[in-house]
């Protein structure tokens, strides 16, 4: 939880490619504690202040699930893990985009969940 809290910080103001890459090796290396880790999302983009920053973990989460996605492997643990968590990780996003800055930002959060239905990860 102290890593995650950690790695969540870290996206604060940029989702850097490094950054998001480790975030997307921490959840690969702890995939026995992965359903936990999907509560975890969901929990913590309800608390965080800013649009960019829950935008933020979304692109850390989009990464995970489209790199097991790409694998081509036909048990996917952290797509099982985080489906009944997806659509309430999107929801306070998309809530805040809304009512903070109706200009792209909402249309991010719609576009993840567009690819995320075409990938059946929902």
């Amino acid at each position: 939880e102290r890593h995650f809290a950690e790695l969540v910080v870290g996206l604060e103001h940029m989702a850097s490619r490094d950054a998001v890459q480790a975030g997307r090796h921490w959840v690969e290396a702890n995939i026995g504690a992965v359903a936990a880790i999907a509560g975890a999302f969901a929990r913590r983009i309800c608390v965080l202040q800013t649009c960019a920053h829950r935008l933020h973990l979304l692109f850390l989460l989009h990464d995970v699930l489209q790199t097991e996605f790409a694998r081509q492997e036909p048990f996917r643990p952290i797509i099982t893990a985080f489906r009944p968590c997806l659509l309430w990780i999107l929801r306070p996003a998309y809530q805040l985009a809304m009512s903070s800055s109706p200009g792209d930002e909402p249309q991010k959060v719609l576009k993840l969940l567009s690819m995320w239905e075409e990938r059946g990860f929902l």
